[in-house]
């Protein structure tokens, strides 16, 4: 899976401050916490309310709003967590060659109770 992928699903340069094209990178934005905004352009690339996210990734609701509405960053274990998501996401878009098709066809699994 290439990084570079992960970081677009995530916001790119835009949202994450720089150019993300290598494994290091990404793991030191981990470290650091991810913008919390992140989220909500994985939301939107999933076709998804941040509800169903922030119980995807076992953050609670009222902590992501907060996060999102001051422009903070989130915990590395967050961070992590929404990064497997986005590449669980690069994965099926690069596999299936179309976003649409792999949105569609992870929409079962992002729509249920368990992770």
């Amino acid at each position: 899976m290439e990084t570079a992928a992960i970081a677009e699903a995530l916001g790119g340069r835009k949202v994450l401050g720089k150019t993300v094209t290598k494994a290091d990178d990404l793991a030191e934005l981990v470290r650091k916490g991810l913008p919390a905004i992140s989220i909500a352009v994985l939301a939107a690339r999933l076709n998804l309310g941040n509800t169903v996210l922030s119980r995807k990734l076992g953050i609670p609701q009222r902590t992501l709003t907060r996060r999102l509405s001051q422009r903070s960053r989130l915990t590395a274990a967050e961070s992590y967590r929404t990064v497997r998501l986005a590449r669980v996401y690069a994965s099926a878009v690069e596999m299936i060659g179309e976003e649409e098709k792999a949105v569609a066809w992870l929409w079962p699994w992002l729509r249920s109770k368990r992770s």
